[in-house]
């Protein structure tokens, strides 16, 4: 399983982040006034909520669904079993679950993350 994150999802994750940041970064810059910053990282509350529901729309309907399938190829291929019956069996259900839990986490992430890259 630690070859599937060291070989497989790292790299890929890394330049999808990477992309991503690049992709809905502001392109004009904010003009920032004392009165209007927020104190944590001094970027305003509404950029960093904005910027962050942008990246979370865009990862959660392509990076999401893709990391998901790929998990269960990966996984299904090293135990040997039937991929394709795997994932009709199961995708579904995955993805049900991943998009109960994944969204507002990656949100939260996004924001408390948007000063990093």
């Amino acid at each position: 399983m630690s070859s599937y994150g060291l070989i497989l999802l790292g790299p890929v994750l890394h330049n999808w982040y990477k992309a991503l940041n690049m992709l809905t970064r502001n392109s004009k810059s904010v003009n920032v006034t004392s009165a209007h910053k927020t104190g944590f990282m001094n970027k305003p509350i509404v950029v960093k909520i904005k910027n962050g529901l942008k990246q979370t729309i865009i990862d959660q309907t392509t990076a999401g669904p893709f990391c998901v399938a790929m998990f269960m190829v990966y996984m299904t291929a090293v135990d040997g079993k039937d991929v394709v019956e795997k994932l009709d069996r199961d995708y579904l259900t995955a993805m049900k679950i991943y998009y109960k839990i994944w969204p507002i986490i990656q949100f939260g992430t996004f924001i408390l993350s948007s000063n990093l890259c």
